[in-house]
């Protein structure tokens, strides 16, 4: 029996596929080429290749530099360093003059467990979101990371990719995976439940197993930024309470997103659910879910008591 694949892997694979079609792609990486599997790319292409060691704000104004010269660069790091580490590089070099940069961040979340909080990375969607020309993609599963990162290259300006140690191998619903488009994977009429990546096959789970299809209404935003305000609205509008399930802080994720679109509609009522702006400590992943109430068990309590029996 093989081994199991996860998403840094079909990232890895992904960006060899896309190296073929495109000859402008080229990969800068920052040590972690084994966990990216960026190792891939530089076995088939060692001359679009760069190992620029720990230094990511190097590896960011190479990138730029890259760029203005037609290449669509490709840089990967753990998501706490290239969201945070190397912020001015992207805000200055990258988003500001709207370079077509793909930037990769791995373990988001606090999916890389035991490293503890100085690797999980619980603000790097607040942080990036507000950056102007920036979009952000979360897949929740492999499939997702297969089609995104394709369609990322198509995409004028800079990509923030977050990928999550823990999403689904299979296909979680049959929607058409498109950027800049929520897949509503459930349409209930009691209560519409926004996620993104990890936590989307959580909450299904839970959907699922409870057999709630017919009254939760789930709606996966793998786009993050832009965010998909129409089906967003649509769902509201029906079911008036939203919750948001993120594996981020509350502050500055999906869930305040939400709210800002949600706002000014009548008689709708938003509950956020991600950390309570806390950072995150050392543990496994799973019992992290745990701790911070972000389990499939806590999930189903959050849906059980905003919806009749």
């Amino acid at each position: 029996m093989g081994l199991v694949k996860t998403a840094n892997c079909i990232f890895g694979e992904t960006i060899v596929k896309e190296g073929f079609r495109d000859e402008k792609i080229f990969v800068l990486d920052s040590d972690v080429s084994r966990a990216s599997y960026t190792y891939l790319f530089k076995e088939n292409f060692p001359e679009r290749f760069l190992n620029v060691g720990i230094a990511e704000q190097n590896m960011a104004s190479i990138a730029a530099g890259l760029a203005l010269k037609g290449y669509k660069p490709v840089i990967t790091s753990l998501a706490k360093f290239i969201s945070l580490r190397c912020l001015d590089q992207v805000v200055n070099s990258i988003a500001y003059p709207k370079l077509n940069v793909l930037m990769v961040g791995i373990y988001a979340g606090i999916s890389i467990g035991k490293d503890g909080a100085t690797h999980q990375t619980v603000e790097d969607i607040g942080v990036l979101k507000s950056i102007p020309n920036m979009s952000i993609i979360n897949p929740c599963s492999h499939r997702e990371v297969n089609e995104l990162v394709g369609q990322s290259f198509k995409y004028q300006g800079p990509t923030y990719l977050r990928l999550t140690a823990g999403i689904p191998e299979t296909q979680l619903s049959e929607e058409k995976i498109e950027f800049g488009k929520a897949r509503v994977m459930t349409n209930g009429d009691q209560l519409t439940v926004v996620t993104t990546g990890v936590m989307t096959g959580k909450v299904l789970n839970v959907i699922k197993e409870e057999d709630l299809e017919e009254k939760v209404s789930l709606i996966h935003t793998h786009t993050i930024k832009p965010i998909d305000a129409e089906s967003i609205r649509k769902s509201a509008r029906k079911t008036l309470k939203v919750i948001t399930i993120e594996d981020h802080n509350v502050i500055g994720g999906i869930g305040e997103s939400v709210s800002s679109l949600l706002c000014n509609e009548e008689g709708v009522v938003v509950k956020i659910i991600g950390l309570n702006d806390v950072f995150g400590c050392s543990d496994d992943a799973e019992e992290l879910y745990n701790k911070y109430n972000l389990c499939e068990e806590s999930i189903k309590n959050y849906i059980l008591q905003n919806i009749s029996k």
